[in-house]
């Protein structure tokens, strides 16, 4: 059991139970949780006694959680007004903690987002990367996936899928040693091969993805790094990860990992890459 603090929240559809006020501002004895959807214009909260319902149950693999305490501090205003939460779950799953966390936070600023989930690679999940992304822009090789299977085994790499309501949408990889120089030399952590498929896109599963690979990082390193191409097919990933505060490293563009000099010629294709860096 953890306790944590969230700084924004929308999402109750739908609530049971009573509220007394005697000065206190605190929710006690919630029995479950469910849905989080949407939760707008809070004036204030004082003592509920009863709750119904599931905490984010499509997390990981539809383990159990279970919210055993909330306390929420009087705000005015709408949830952004600085409305803060204590909240202590219960799980079986330490992977699950940060997820729920940013589950949580997220609910607050895009309600559409409530079916997705996210969760580390397994062996089992070979084939159905494979199938899910053939036949888009994001397709790849076998051998690639199984490879990237084959670090995760070894830590060299981290692999997380997301789903939404259950289907598979798209996956992203965090490598901890770095093919470009500049990452590899300063030990940074790079986030690579993020891909969405199209039909999950602009859904916010690349903002939760995103999130998930950031969380990996950011338990060993102070610093993530990320590329990104440089044609209009890269632009919704360049206009993500600027949204998300990465900033370019500072070394130029890159092609094939090796700086493009001043008046040099490139073929502008995937191998044309600017770096980014965020701190934790």
């Amino acid at each position: 059991m953890e306790v944590r603090g969230i700084t924004e929240f929308q999402g109750i559809t739908e609530f049971q139970g009573k509220t007394e006020f005697q000065g206190k501002t605190e929710f006690h004895e919630i029995i479950e949780f469910h849905e989080i959807i949407e939760f707008h214009e809070i004036i204030e909260f004082h003592e509920i006694t009863e709750f119904q319902g599931k905490l984010l149950p499509d997390i990981c693999q539809g383990q159990p959680i279970r919210l055993v305490f909330l306390s929420i501090y009087r705000g005015r205003g709408s949830v952004q007004e600085g409305l803060i939460l204590v909240v202590l779950y219960q799980s079986n799953c330490r992977h699950c903690d940060n997820m729920i966390l940013n589950r949580l936070i997220a609910g607050g600023k895009q309600n559409m987002e409530t079916g997705i989930g996210i969760r580390p690679m397994t062996g089992e999940d070979i084939e159905l990367i494979y199938e899910g992304l053939t036949g888009h822009d994001v397709g790849k090789p076998l051998d690639y996936i199984e490879r990237c299977w084959e670090e995760n085994q070894k830590g060299e790499r981290a692999t997380f899928l997301a789903f939404q309501e259950k289907e598979f949408a798209g996956w992203g990889h965090v490598v901890f040693k770095s093919d470009y120089p500049y990452f590899a030399e300063n030990r940074i952590p790079e986030i690579q091969n993020f891909d969405v498929i199209p039909p999950f896109r602009r859904q916010g599963v690349g903002s939760r993805l995103i999130e998930a690979l950031e969380e990996q990082v950011f338990a060993k390193s102070d610093l993530v790094g990320i590329g990104f191409g440089l044609y209009a097919d890269y632009g919704s990933a360049q206009r993500l990860y600027v949204k998300r505060g990465y900033i370019p490293d500072g070394k130029g563009v890159m092609y094939g990992n090796r700086p493009v000099e001043p008046g040099g010629q490139v073929r502008v294709d995937d191998d044309l890459v600017l770096y980014l860096t965020k701190s934790k």
